[in-house]
């Protein structure tokens, strides 16, 4: 599924970024594998609210092959 298909899993105030579990189901891999990627700096993401986000261009850029 394409990121724009998310829509409707992400609230409105959150558009912007995705969960680690959503991630998770957008590359069809484990949320640890995420977590990994996110430790190693594969993917950028900020803390909101003590919660772990990703940016929505970074998940499509990997998606794209792009880094």
């Amino acid at each position: 599924r394409l990121v724009s298909d998310w829509s409707s899993d992400v609230c409105s105030s959150d558009l912007s970024f995705f969960s680690a579990k959503q991630t998770a189901k957008q590359f069809g891999v484990s949320e640890l594998t995420v977590r990994r990627w996110l430790k190693k700096g594969q993917l950028p993401f900020v803390r909101i609210g003590g919660t772990i986000r990703i940016p929505i261009e970074a998940i499509e850029r990997l998606s794209s092959g792009g880094h």
